[in-house]
């Protein structure tokens, strides 16, 4: 008989024998909330989840989870948090490297069509459906911007080939999601720069290398210039 599935929802308190079920998530259910199901978790201290997932928990459920202030935090404009699986297969006459295949849980946000789609943006069509061009990494987003969010699991998933202008992507129908290999996901994409002070640290580095090349202190070096010279330099004879 086929075990029941965990339900994610509002009020669910996690016990360590969840972690390898197969869930569901109700549609208020949001990261908040896991966040919050994390840190109530009587079967397993925080120092050892953390170990499991492979991402220091506490600094994120703490600036997920803490008080709102005076002035309202800033809020992301994005819908949900999209959970779905990704395969990816290299192409079988691949010679550099022995072909592989690989399959991991993807995690970005939803939210509005991508401006460069919409009706007067440079790639927009006619008639063409963009509404998938809808989705947005957030792994440099603070999580009090994004615990309102609620989670979503994609049912479809996407097997793509490696190779440019190889075989056309499939799309199925997505295998279920277990509760720890979902929580590793989102933390994973989460801590993708680190704690929160680190990230915090790598947002204002990059907003200073923007800053740099508007005021035109950085010089910019298109693409097909750099595959020239690399293409240039890998023709050149080895001298031994």
């Amino acid at each position: 008989m086929r075990e029941e599935k965990v339900r994610l929802a509002p009020g669910y308190r996690l016990q360590v024998a969840d972690l390898m079920r197969e869930i569901e998530i109700a549609d208020d259910f949001t990261l908040g909330d896991l966040c919050q199901v994390i840190l109530d978790c009587k079967d397993m201290d925080l120092e050892t989840f953390s170990a499991l997932v492979c991402c220091p928990l506490a600094p994120f459920l703490a600036e997920c989870l803490r008080p709102p202030t005076a002035s309202a935090a800033p809020v992301s404009d994005l819908s949900s948090i999209r959970l779905h699986w990704q395969c990816e297969y290299d192409h079988p006459h691949e010679t550099r490297w022995p072909p592989s295949t690989s399959l991991w849980l993807e995690v970005d946000g939803i939210g509005d069509t991508w401006e460069e789609y919409k009706p007067g943006g440079q790639w927009y069509e006619e008639g063409k459906d963009f509404s998938n061009y809808n989705y947005y990494a957030i792994e440099m987003t603070p999580l009090y911007e994004l615990r309102h969010l609620p989670l979503r699991i994609d049912p479809v998933m996407t097997i793509a080939c490696t190779e440019e202008g190889g075989r056309e992507s499939l799309e199925i129908p997505a295998p279920g999601v277990t509760l720890l290999p979902l929580i590793y996901a989102l933390f994973w994409e989460l801590s993708f720069f680190g704690t929160p002070a680190e990230r915090d640290a790598k947002r204002e580095e990059l907003q200073e290398q923007v800053r740099r090349i508007e005021a035109g202190e950085e010089k910019l070096i298109p693409l097909e210039d750099v595959l020239k010279e690399f293409e240039s330099t890998a023709s050149r004879p080895r001298i031994r």
